[in-house]
């Protein structure tokens, strides 16, 4: 008689992934499960690994944007974890963003999976259920009404904020509560629109530059700045401050364009005016004092030279005078004497 050895085993349960950082290079995954008697397989990107320990090591770099997950099963049961990503190398212009939307609008997680009655669909936002098919049989509707989940098992967002902002992972499971397709998360960042900005001039240095600054209401690490001119843009400047010579701008109009993933706002134009009086003459401007000084001193000249020339000839005119007075003065000087000399004689006698 042949007998038979019969084991019950209890359900496997879900297990959830632990990231660590031993350095800033590598990145560890360890699938945690609080059971014993399970194996382990390592997912990435949906795909399986050859590896088969509690630990899988990766060089942080090479998986920059990959989803990595841990599937625990025992001879009755398996259950699958919630993918994650690395978090242990961020390259300068990695955001970790998969998709965009802005504030206030719409967007959809579509379910890359043909849903059939019978399954069962979750959705997770980061680690929170936020959708379960099993338990909701209304309208499939969220009672916050910030989201629904249509006929085909896509995840409707409406009436974006900010804290809508992270990963979204559906997870589908037979009616024996096993894992029936390896879904990839996506990860969104609701970003508010670009407040329109405002340029600002200020003319700069002894060489007569001007610098054009571009301001914005509102600060984020996603916004880009463009510089045009005629509806042309200025290459080589993504800074919020333009510096240029005057006269190579000298009737351009200049305009800022900031945006990031989601929207894009254009300032209204200006044009310099450290050359405006060279241009059009519209101001008085520092120029119109060489004209002044020039004028000044033009009639202090003309004035020292009448002067120069009255006095010059007053003296010519007494010097005239001088030589006459001289010249007729000795005569009669001399006829006196002549008077003189005969009275004395009439007295000698």
């Amino acid at each position: 008689m042949k007998i038979t050895r019969l084991c019950v085993l209890a359900r496997v349960q879900k297990p959830r992934v632990k990231i660590m950082c031993p350095n800033k290079s590598e990145v560890k995954f360890t699938c945690v499960v609080s059971q014993n008697d399970f194996k382990i397989e390592w997912l990435m990107e949906g795909k399986r690994l050859k590896e088969k320990e509690m630990t899988l090591t990766r060089v942080a770099k090479d998986v920059v944007n990959a989803s990595f997950s841990c599937n625990v099963s025992n001879p009755v049961s398996s259950e699958l974890s919630l993918p994650v990503q690395q978090n242990c190398y961020a390259p300068h212009s990695q955001d970790g963003c998969d998709e965009y939307a802005a504030t206030g609008s719409s967007f959809t997680v579509p379910l890359k999976h043909k849903l059939q009655e019978s399954e069962n669909l979750r959705w997770f936002h980061n680690t929170t259920i936020i959708f379960n098919s099993k338990l909701d049989k209304r309208t499939k509707r969220n009672t916050r009404k910030d989201f629904f989940v249509d006929s085909t098992g896509s995840l409707k967002l409406t009436k974006l904020m900010k804290d809508n902002s992270g990963q979204y992972a559906p997870i589908v499971y037979d009616e024996e509560g096993r894992n029936v397709a390896h879904l990839l998360s996506l990860s969104l960042c609701v970003l508010d629109p670009v407040q329109k900005p405002n340029v600002t001039m200020k003319c700069t240095g002894s060489t007569i530059n001007v610098s054009f600054t571009c301001s914005v209401d509102q600060k984020e690490n996603y916004l880009e700045y463009k510089w045009l001119t005629t509806d042309k843009e200025l290459t080589g400047n993504l800074k919020d401050t333009l510096t240029k010579k005057a006269e190579d701008v000298m009737n351009l109009p200049i305009a800022c364009n900031v945006s990031n993933p989601v929207s894009f706002a254009i300032s209204e134009p200006v044009y310099q005016e450290c050359l405006k009086l060279y241009v059009a003459g519209e101001k008085s401007g520092p120029n119109i004092w060489v004209f002044v000084r020039f004028g000044a001193g033009f009639f202090l000249l003309l004035l020292l030279t009448v002067i120069v020339c009255a006095t010059q000839k007053n003296l010519t005119q007494k010097n005239k005078y001088a030589i006459r007075d001289k010249e007729e003065f000795p005569l009669s000087q001399s006829g006196t004497e002549t008077t003189a000399a005969a009275a004395v004689g009439q007295l000698h006698k």
